[in-house]
């Protein structure tokens, strides 16, 4: 078990990864160099990178979404107030009443 992790470990740190580093630290009671492997910047800047590109994808697919609320509650507005402005300029021009199944469409009879 001691060498799999020795090996994994060992393969963390090699240049092409980078999420482990070796480093040397010195024992306080024999003053002898011991190896210890360490968490790299660099895994620490892959992790917040990655992070980052996908907090930028989920604003994008929210800015996206809002536009198509934002057009569709502009499209209801304007079907709104035309919709209200009929039956008043009709009124207000003594124009015939519209009638049919919308309330908005003049037919004359």
């Amino acid at each position: 078990m001691y060498w799999i992790v020795v090996s994994r470990l060992r393969s963390f740190a090699k240049d092409e990864i980078r999420i482990l580093r070796e480093v040397f630290v010195v024992d306080r009671e024999t003053r002898e160099n011991i190896k210890c492997y360490s968490l790299g910047h660099d895994a620490l800047g892959l992790a917040l990178r990655r992070w980052k590109l996908v907090q930028e994808k989920a604003r994008e697919k929210i800015m996206a979404s809002s536009r198509v609320f934002i057009a569709f509650g502009v499209v209801m507005f304007v079907f709104g107030v035309v919709s209200g402005l009929v039956p008043l300029v009709s009124r207000y021009f003594d124009l015939p009443r519209p009638t049919g199944g919308c309330g908005t469409c003049f037919l004359i009879r």
